[in-house]
């Protein structure tokens, strides 16, 4: 009795809460308990035994109602001491080397081809758009290549409009380099690019800033093969002036062929010709600078074809070599300076210009102040054919400043033509070596043959002559210069002189003197 009386005040002293935690139906795999000291309630039962499942280093679960243990492994391993979780699979398959890679900078991207589709808009793709005829670039060459074959004909370029803003096209040109195929033409391409594009050679534009911008330049052309431009006046300053001087291929004048060499060849040392159709008139020559690797230039009519015309309807020559021009060597050509203005020349160079005149070269004359060749300091001339004098002119072949002229082929002056100077005029140290026939044709009129002054040279060889130079004097050879015929054949004209009012005397050496006297 006592027993019960006990236990009965206990329990009525005892916090109502703590009977209340033990209360009701418990889960599975639990127990009325505390942990650590806390108020009594369903705890788990391994608080009994504190053993985790599995083995050590695993992985706890909840295995059926009991501590179990696992390790990662396949796809994923996890390291239980820092937690790190390592992926190097999916579904057993392990990862490519770009799945750890930030594949957003380029530069982590060493192997492998991307597909054009994957690349953007202003980067090339490996499309050929393949022309034969004159095309018109489309907003769906956007990232493409055109691919010209068989040329001439034109690639035009249109405005922006209509493209995308990054756009990029290349063009090319993919016939082989050898004298039987053309350059195409491009037109609406943005400068620096040349308006023609030749053989083997590409150039790509892009959109920058919303305009055309070039963004590959071929630069000059280098031809495998002799050049030869042909000249037509029913030709184009577009062409290209190759295999032949039919209209659609030839350049309409000799000055736009010259610039086409000068502005987009490098010649690699070759020495090209201009040839100009038989009996046109090709316009006037003025070349100033340098041709790129090449020191001379062939201008002549069309070989077998005959003679051919420079005509100076303006201007002051109808063929002007000036600062560090190439050599010109001329056949088959007039030089015509008829209609030209008062001061016109035939030919003429500047400081140490050069030229041969060779068979079938013309210099004629329109006024009596023009002059048929005209060297002004220090240039070379030779001639080794008959060099030609025609129409109406002051003076017939000039040098100044110790300029050197070999003219081992003789001098013809047509018929009908006047030359109110001298033939021959040497000035200030030049000189001039003549050798073959001096001709006269019918009506021929001239001051004087030779006019040689202050110490320059005159030396004949050879030299014969035939024809009648009216009113001619022989010539006057003044204040200490020399003058040798070595030929023992007179010049023809009225007597000569060697002295006159305010000029000293000259040299004369008319016989007995050997050529290497001169």
């Amino acid at each position: 009795m006592k027993h019960f009386l006990l236990a009965l005040i206990l329990s009525l002293l005892a916090p109502a809460g703590a009977l209340a935690q033990c209360n009701g139906v418990f889960g599975p795999n639990t127990i009325c308990g505390t942990v650590a000291g806390g108020i009594p309630g369903q705890v788990s039962n391994s608080v009994l035994t504190g053993a985790p499942g599995g083995t050590n280093g695993q992985i706890e679960y909840n295995s059926s109602g009991v501590f179990g243990g696992f390790t990662a492994n396949g796809d994923a391993t996890i390291n239980t001491g820092t937690g790190a979780v390592s992926v190097t699979k999916t579904g057993g398959v392990a990862f490519a080397t770009s799945a750890t890679t930030d594949t957003t900078s380029a530069t982590n991207i060493s192997t492998g081809t991307l597909s054009a589709s994957r690349l953007p808009t202003s980067v090339l793709g490996n499309v050929l758009n393949a022309q034969s005829a004159n095309y018109s670039i489309i907003a769906g060459d956007n990232g493409k290549t055109i691919y010209a074959t068989g040329g001439p004909f034109t690639i035009t370029l249109p405005g922006v409009g209509g493209f995308a803003s990054d756009a990029s096209v290349t063009v090319c040109n993919g016939d082989v380099n050898d004298v039987t195929h053309h350059a195409v033409k491009l037109s609406g391409f943005p400068i620096p690019v040349f308006s023609r594009l030749y053989m083997q050679q590409c150039v790509t534009v892009v959109i920058e800033n919303g305009t055309w911008q070039a963004k590959t330049v071929p630069g000059r052309f280098r031809p495998n093969f002799g050049v030869q431009l042909f000249v037509d006046t029913g030709g184009s300053s577009t062409n290209d002036g190759f295999v032949s001087n039919a209209a659609a291929n030839a350049i309409n004048s000799i000055q736009n062929a010259y610039n086409i060499l000068a502005n987009e060849y490098d010649l690699l040392g070759g020495q090209p010709f201009i040839s100009v159709t038989a009996g046109q008139n090709g316009g006037p020559l003025s070349a100033i600078g340098q041709l790129v690797n090449s020191a001379v230039i062939n201008i002549q009519g069309n070989a077998g074809q005959g003679q051919s015309i420079a005509t100076a309807t303006t201007g002051t020559a109808a063929l002007f070599l000036g600062d560090f021009a190439p050599y010109v060597i001329s056949a088959s050509m007039t030089w015509d300076c008829t209609g030209a203005a008062a001061n016109c020349t035939s030919v003429s160079l500047h400081q140490q210009g050069g030229t041969d005149l060779n068979s079938g070269t013309i210099l004629k004359g329109g006024a009596s102040t023009h002059v048929g060749l005209l060297c002004d300091s220090m240039c070379k001339v030779n001639a080794n054919a008959a060099l030609t004098l025609s129409g109406t002119l002051n003076q017939g072949i000039v040098g100044n400043l110790g300029s050197m002229f070999n003219l081992g082929g003789g001098v013809t002056v047509a018929n009908n033509t006047t030359i109110s100077g001298g033939v021959f005029v040497m000035n200030t140290g030049s000189q001039l070596s003549l050798s073959g026939a001096l001709t006269a044709g019918t009506t021929v009129s001239a001051n004087e043959i030779f006019t040689v002054r202050s110490g320059a040279t005159v030396c004949l060889t050879g030299f014969t002559t035939s024809g009648t130079f009216t009113g001619a004097r022989q010539w006057s050879v003044l204040n200490n210069s020399f003058f040798a015929n070595v030929s023992a054949n007179a010049v023809p004209g009225s007597a000569g002189i060697n002295t006159a009012a305010t000029f000293a005397a000259g040299v004369l050496a008319n016989s007995g003197l050997n050529s290497g006297g001169c």
